[in-house]
């Protein structure tokens, strides 16, 4: 059986790793179940579920605006929820999310939340100015060709 505690100092400068790997191969046949015994009941669902969430969004936040921006968020957000939606606000900004946190610090997220209500507000009444518009002129050719 090799172990461990075998390898020496001069195997390491070698790069002779033979005793390593060894007693890495006796130790594969690894008991995965025992092992999830062992952490079960240790970390609760929602606090994983948190971490998960928090760790998506910074990853993404570096993806799509950077490092620089990262750190700035990690400074502001308080919850995983808010570092969701600085995600959402790095994916619309891209590079220029690092400068628009330093300026608006969290007010960033009610901002775009606020300029996404206005553009939802603008397209809306939008739509409904189309919408009566060409019921008007729809009325209108119907009355028309009524009378002629």
């Amino acid at each position: 059986m090799i172990a461990i505690s075998d390898l020496t100092i001069d195997d390491v400068r070698k790069l002779d790793f033979a005793k390593l790997d060894g007693a890495v191969k006796e130790a594969l046949p690894i008991d995965a179940s025992t092992i999830r015994g062992q952490f079960d009941g240790v970390l609760k669902p929602r606090a994983l579920d948190d971490m998960r969430v928090a760790s998506s969004s910074i990853a993404s936040i570096r993806h799509h605006a950077g490092i620089s921006s990262v750190f700035k968020v990690i400074e502001r957000a308080d919850s995983p929820a808010e570092l969701d939606r600085f995600k959402s606000l790095a994916k619309g900004l891209g590079d220029r999310t690092d400068g628009v946190i330093r300026l608006f610090g969290k007010g960033a997220i009610r901002l775009a939340d606020l300029m996404f209500e206005i553009a939802f507000a603008i397209a809306w009444c939008f739509g409904a100015a189309w919408t009566g518009i060409s019921f008007l002129l729809k009325l209108r050719r119907l009355f028309r060709s009524r009378t002629v």
